[in-house]
């Protein structure tokens, strides 16, 4: 019997092997966020959904860590936790830090922010955030969220943090004006960010007594409907 000619073949092989796996592990996520554009993204594309919007920086130190073509914020995934059907998920972010995700109402927490950082790969921080979605509304700013990491590079360059600020300020109008279909509401219901809540979803022992701890914060929310 003649020996296969696997030079015949060249690289093909492997080459289908890998689209497989990327192509399974991409199946297998579970991200929230949309393919139309944010201008694409009408009253009857919603539905019973609402678009919930807003913008990240991530700085180092105080200073932007993303300033070249090398890393964008499309790298950083917030992982939420909705406490009415306790549902989990993560969360895209556009590669110059704006959001448009499409979340039916609810109260959520988000709990990580996963990114990758070109030195010494994956990170994740607990931001201690929560939004809330009411019903009957089609558009949503939750506003404009600063994380500035606190920490050192060693002298291979790994990162090692040591703590963060979070900062949440509105920019609802310029936010809207510059990205919204002008068909949606402009309602804004901006972020919050508590040390009181918990860390990570694991430790919601009493999941009733966390919906009106960040039930009780909304009140004191800037609420406008403009």
């Amino acid at each position: 019997m003649a020996k296969p000619d696997y030079h015949s073949f060249g690289y093909w092989p492997i080459y289908c092997l890998f689209i497989a796996i990327v192509l399974l592990l991409s199946a297998c996520a579970s991200t929230t966020g949309t393919t139309k554009t944010p201008e694409q993204i009408t009253i009857e594309s919603l539905g019973n959904n609402t678009l919930v919007y807003g913008h990240i920086r991530m700085l180092e130190n105080g200073e932007e860590r993303y300033r070249d073509s090398r890393s964008t914020y499309a790298s950083i995934s917030p992982r939420y936790l909705r406490l009415e059907d306790m549902e989990q998920g993560a969360l895209t972010i556009e590669p110059d830090g704006r959001f448009f995700w499409v979340l039916p109402d609810g109260t959520y927490m988000l709990h990580q922010v996963h990114w990758f950082d070109n030195w010494d790969g994956p990170h994740r921080i607990d931001p201690r955030l929560a939004f809330y979605v009411p019903a009957d509304i089609n558009a949503l700013c939750i506003g404009s969220l600063t994380i500035d990491i606190q920490g050192k590079r060693d002298f291979i360059g790994g990162l090692w943090i040591r703590g963060r600020n979070i900062k949440v300020e509105d920019h609802c109008d310029t936010l809207y004006g510059e990205n919204i279909n002008a068909s949606l509401d402009k309602n804004k219901l901006l972020i919050v960010h508590n040390q009181g809540l918990p860390a990570r979803p694991e430790s919601l022992e009493n999941r009733d007594k966390t919906i009106d701890f960040i039930r009780a914060i909304i009140p004191g929310l800037m609420t406008t409907i403009y």
